[in-house]
């Protein structure tokens, strides 16, 4: 029962959220672990999510030494399935089952049994400022005696912070966890003392709370991505055997063999270095750590939003706001197509960096950003009437309808203006890293604070109007830079910036 609620949960949220979503995310650089959310293994990673739901299977082999010394083995065959809903950027809530089957043999006597344990994940997150990343997450686990089964006073919790060094465009994350586990899972067993030793091994349970740390490293190179973990439950309470808290060493590699489907396999292993304690009768139940583990994996998004090309990382800065009842737009959030155009300017020039406001009725349903092209893409709108609002650089705004439907995307093109008439002015030019290359910089007009980024060859452009400004250009793996000009009215000013590396980093 409280797993059919939990799901009936997870699908009314993504069925009341889903017509108003703002797909236009990129892509997330890192995939997803074993909640379907992202992470490396254990710890999770504070990014946005890629895309509405993810899925995520796997299933593998875990080995136990003969921990009861009565010449026995332990052999597990497991396998997880996790299905998460991402309402909003920030915000993430996943089911996941774990299930087990757990194989014996002692002094020649053989035994096995089953397990299976649901999850309740809530996550929240993403990047704060710059390349820092910040997120908590609560889950909670519901420990049963025997598959499929639950015991209520037997529910536990986890609750957790954690962040890191989760760099936009880079190419490697670092993250730390810390939290605290209030753990009843013991409860599923209350005859305890009648259990056999290998049962105690195979439970999986614990009468003891646990303090949580957790380090990852996560680095994507290409469709390959790379990561390791070093995990630790340290346990607490009275007679914890501290010397048997779980560790975990985790590592693995993730595949995206594409950038179109969200889709990547993956392979992980797990070695722990645990204590072991006693499982006499009579003695606390706490959780035995295979001592190794391998598991495939697989990681699945639905539906694939379109991912933003790198050239267009200036462009498609979507945000999520209240839209129209999504409760009689159920059906038709089944039936989602896309909208796209481009803005330019009389002359017949794209306009970069312009407002693009997709609006049904007075609610507003996406923001986004015109790319260095003029051009603007708006995914995963339910079938409609739209009104699409571009706002240049100057101020200036037009207007114009359109309608989603059909097969094919709605496409709008707009003329505005993109700065002021008779103050054309602006600040061009290139920038570059000291071996000639274009750098993707971040530029700041410190007067107006405004910021754009230049494009993938370093190639940049500004409308502005009159007057003397300062300009800052920066980078990740270079030092920042600023040149102090000054813009006559219908002048262009070029700059052509060369960014020194930071000493002891990288320039990617």
């Amino acid at each position: 029962m409280v797993r059919h609620a939990l799901v009936a949960a997870i699908a009314v949220v993504a069925l009341e959220a889903t017509p108003k979503l703002a797909y236009a995310q990129r892509a997330a650089r890192f995939g997803e672990g074993l909640d379907a959310l992202p992470s490396a293994v254990r710890v999770p990673l504070p990014v946005a999510p890629a895309t509405l739901i993810g899925v995520s299977v796997g299933g593998g082999y875990a080995y136990t030494e003969a921990v009861l010394r009565q010449n026995d083995q332990h052999h597990r065959a497991f396998g997880s399935l996790a299905v998460s809903v991402r309402p909003l950027s920030w915000l993430a809530v996943a089911l996941r089952f774990d299930g087990r089957y757990d194989a014996h043999t002692v002094n020649g006597r053989s035994d096995d049994g089953m397990v299976g344990d649901p999850r309740f994940i809530l996550r929240v997150g993403g990047r704060v400022r710059g390349a820092l990343g910040l997120g908590a997450e609560a889950r909670l686990w519901a420990p049963g005696s025997s598959a499929p089964s639950v015991v209520p006073s037997a529910f536990s919790a986890d609750m957790q912070a954690f962040g890191g060094y989760v760099p936009e465009h880079g190419r490697v994350a670092l993250v730390g966890r810390v939290g605290f586990r209030l753990d009843n899972s013991a409860r599923s067993a209350p005859d305890a003392a009648q259990l056999s030793a290998s049962d105690r091994v195979a439970l999986g349970v614990s009468a003891f709370h646990a303090v949580l740390f957790g380090v990852a490293a996560v680095a994507r190179f290409g469709v390959i991505e790379t990561f390791a973990e070093c995990t630790a439950d340290v346990l607490v309470g009275a007679r914890a055997p501290i010397g048997a808290s779980p560790v975990h060493f985790a590592g693995g590699v993730r595949v995206h063999p594409s950038s179109s489907w969200h889709v990547h396999p993956g392979l992980l292993l797990d070695v722990s270095p645990s204590g072991r304690a006693s499982y006499a009768p009579g003695e606390p139940l706490f959780v035995t750590s295979p001592r190794v583990a391998v598991m495939f994996t697989l990681g699945l998004g639905f539906p694939s939003p379109r991912a933003v090309a790198p050239s267009d990382r200036a462009g498609a800065r979507a945000t999520t706001q209240s839209g129209a009842n999504a409760s009689a737009n159920a059906n038709a959030s089944m039936q989602l197509r896309d909208a796209e155009g481009e803005v330019r300017d009389p002359a017949g020039a794209p306009v970069a960096d312009a407002t693009v406001l997709v609006r049904r009725g007075e609610q507003t349903v996406l923001e986004l950003r015109t790319d260095a092209q003029g051009r603007w893409r708006a995914p995963g709108l339910a079938p409609g009437d739209y009104s699409i609002v571009v706002r240049g650089a100057s101020g200036a705004e037009r207007t114009v309808p359109i309608r989603v439907g059909g097969t094919s995307a709605a496409r709008a093109s707009v003329t505005i203006e993109a700065v002021t008439p008779g103050a054309e002015a602006q600040l061009r030019g290139t920038v570059r890293s000291f071996n000639g290359t274009g750098v993707r910089a971040t530029i700041r007009v410190i007067e107006t604070n405004r910021t754009i980024t230049s494009n993938a060859d370093g190639t940049f452009r500004i409308p502005v109007e009159p007057r003397s400004y300062t300009v800052e250009f920066s980078a990740e793996g270079f030092r920042p830079q600023r040149r102090r000009v000054t813009v006559t009215a219908n002048g262009v000013v070029i700059l052509n910036i060369d960014l020194r590396p930071r000493r002891g980093g990288r320039a990617e």
